[in-house]
């Protein structure tokens, strides 16, 4: 029984020391991570694959698809249906379970995905500046499963 005690004891010091160790400035600190989700029922692959759609670039322009619509491009509306219809593509189903939302000033401009009368369970959100002060896109990306 002491044996176990004694153990106890010298692991449990151990694990302070490190935990010191770790916590000194100049040592290997903790990370710091600034991510917030939004709602509750934000999808972590939902943030995923808005933000990869935001972020991949038009063959043509060379330009991300975030930087057309903030430069409040006509291109946007067809170049990103298309590449939503080509890159969320699961087989021959999938237009039925994801919807992608353009607004600006809650105007929707883009609108993808047959979702129209189903409610959204599962949705993100993005907000991209526009070049007109004080406005913006809101972007939301929704699944049914």
């Amino acid at each position: 029984m002491v044996e176990f005690v004694l153990a106890v004891v010298l692991l449990s010091i151990v694990f302070l020391l490190v935990k010191f160790i770790v916590a000194v400035p100049g040592g290997l600190g903790p990370v710091k991570l600034d991510v917030k989700l939004n709602a509750t029922s934000t999808s972590r692959v939902c943030s995923h694959d808005l933000i990869n759609l935001l972020r991949a670039t038009d063959e043509e322009s060379g330009l991300e698809y975030a930087q057309l619509l903030a430069l409040d491009s006509d291109d946007f509306q067809s170049k990103a249906y298309d590449y939503f219809n080509d890159s969320f593509k699961r087989g021959y189903i999938t237009q039925q379970d994801w919807k992608l939302i353009v607004t600006k000033d809650t105007t929707p401009i883009v609108t993808v995905g047959p979702l129209e009368e189903i409610p959204i369970t599962k949705s993100c959100t993005q907000y991209v500046p526009s070049l007109t002060p004080g406005q913006y896109y809101v972007v939301k990306l929704g699944t049914e499963y």
